[in-house]
């Protein structure tokens, strides 16, 4: 669907804002747009002097339905070995 501007309608849904030390904020969101499945993203935002996220147009990722699964099982295995070295303490 389209409005009269002939711009795609969608509607993001933001998971997460991921602040990192160096002042850079990774967004998690689905996008969802009429007719379409949705979209897992993930992308790099940098934060202006007012504070408005600007996207990152090469730093970022997305994800459709049938790769959902095995996004979510690498990230499984990173976070169990994460907890692992973490309890060994390195």
């Amino acid at each position: 669907m389209r409005d009269g501007d002939d711009v795609a309608v969608g509607e993001e849904q933001v998971l997460a804002l991921l602040e990192q030390r160096n002042g850079q904020v990774v967004k998690l969101a689905i996008y969802r747009e009429p007719g379409l499945p949705p979209v897992l993203s993930l992308w790099l935002h940098h934060r202006t002097v007012d504070g408005t996220l600007l996207r990152d147009g090469h730093r970022g990722f997305r994800f459709f339905p049938d790769e959902w699964g095995q996004l979510a099982h690498g990230l499984l295995r990173a976070l169990e070995e994460m907890a692992r070295l973490s309890k060994e303490g390195g």
